[in-house]
């Protein structure tokens, strides 16, 4: 389940402080945790984009999934991979 070997990420931590109802507030404490040398506008409209598409009300959308998926892009994004 989203697991790679010797790999650990502190989701507790990472996630400390933030509303788990709001997360449209998220995007702008975990870049600053991740990659703290800030986002591009493509990077900042990928984490808007996959933030919108969440629906709190709809029982399907799961907030785990939300913040792998916004870790994922982060992660993923050209400012993290040249830091």
């Amino acid at each position: 389940e989203d697991r790679i070997r010797g790999v650990r990420i502190d989701a507790a931590g990472l996630f400390a402080g933030l509303e788990p109802t709001a997360p449209t507030g998220w995007i702008d404490p975990l870049v600053a945790r991740i990659t703290p040398a800030g986002i591009g506008p493509i990077t900042r409209a990928a984490l808007e984009r996959v933030v919108l598409a969440h629906e709190p009300g709809d029982r399907r959308a799961d907030p785990r999934r939300l913040w792998r998926q916004l870790v994922a892009i982060l992660l993923g994004s050209p400012e993290f991979q040249h830091q």
